[in-house]
């Protein structure tokens, strides 16, 4: 965590705490508690480090992040003193500026994602044995399974670890499929046009579609789908309690692999922030600037057509493409 780091972005230049956890930057406001940042690494477009000089406030280390969530982009920029320091015990003889570890974090996140992302017909097997990630074991391995999630039913072998369930073909090189624990919806058996199946359901999040897949094992008796549904149910709950999202970065002193809820807790123990008695006292509020309209990138802000509502007394952003007005909308 990172304290007197500013949101340039923001007109009134608020200072807060930075920190970087394994899947999200998160930025809190010194001054209302209310006002604060959380930007998944998922989201982002680009980043951009520089160090400028200025008289004034000394040399400056900025970090401007470029994301995108579903239609619009956003632009933040954070920029500090180069003598700004991690205040985490753990981490005090580290000696990198923020936007340093940030980058080396991204880094790592950007490289680990067959950790956390479903992964199809990709190079994760070498002569028929599955290629193990880093503090990865193998729990169990069947052979003799038949991928039933297309028409071709392809066998092949399916391999059980402490992050995620992989099933590769022993005919083919890149017939696989490799499903991180953190992906698993669902894990039951099912009625197929083949017969019970083994279905396992991923997650549908914004930037993924759900899929659902499907095994059979013709070599053993009914009941083993049953049992392999409960083994994947029991590794998902076993890997939430001890999540590996696979995010590293070295230190000075050694590798460290980081943990989003041991960050998260040093940073609720140690950040300073201003009492009740204090936020009622702070003039201009977030509440009183549109919270996203500020981080909106600028080629989107041109195309805002901005318009007073009479009706509500305010001035608002007119839909895109459409002559509706807040009376309409309400009738909708």
């Amino acid at each position: 965590m990172y304290d007197n780091i500013e949101d340039s972005k923001d007109v009134m230049k608020e200072i807060g705490t930075l920190s970087i956890t394994t899947l999200r930057l998160i930025w809190r406001s010194q001054r209302n508690r209310k006002s604060n940042l959380s930007i998944g690494y998922n989201c982002l477009l680009s980043v951009i480090t520089s160090v400028s000089e200025s008289r004034i406030k000394g040399d400056r280390v900025s970090l401007s992040l470029t994301a995108k969530f579903e239609r619009s982009r956003f632009e933040f920029s954070f920029s500090g003193s180069k003598e700004s320091r991690s205040t985490l015990a753990q981490e005090a003889a580290n000696h990198d500026i923020f936007a340093s570890v940030f980058e080396k974090t991204y880094q790592s996140f950007s490289s680990s994602k067959i950790y956390r992302d479903l992964r199809v017909k990709g190079a994760i097997v070498t002569n028929n044995e599955l290629d193990l990630l880093e503090y990865e074991i193998v729990y169990a391995q069947i052979n003799g399974v038949l991928n039933v999630s297309n028409d071709k039913g392809t066998i092949g072998r399916m391999v059980f670890t402490n992050i995620r369930t992989v099933w590769f073909s022993t005919m083919e090189d890149f017939s696989n499929v490799s499903i991180p624990h953190l992906q698993v919806l669902h894990a039951r058996v099912q009625n197929s046009k083949y017969g019970p199946a083994l279905c396992i359901e991923t997650y549908k999040t914004p930037l993924v579609l759900s899929y659902k897949l499907g095994f059979q094992v013709p070599s053993e008796p009914p009941n083993k789908l049953k049992q392999m549904a409960n083994f994947i149910r029991d590794l998902v709950v076993s890997y939430f309690e001890n999540p590996i999202f696979g995010v590293q970065f070295e230190t000075n002193q050694e590798s460290v692999n980081v943990s989003e809820q041991r960050t998260c807790d040093a940073r609720d123990s140690q950040a300073t922030l201003a009492t009740d008695d204090e936020e009622e006292n702070d003039g201009i509020t977030d509440e009183e600037i549109p919270s996203l309209l500020k981080y909106i990138a600028e080629e989107e802000k041109e195309e805002l057509e901005f318009v007073f509502d009479e009706r509500l007394g305010l001035t608002v952003t007119r839909p895109k493409g459409s002559s509706l007005t807040s009376g309409d909308l309400w009738k909708l």
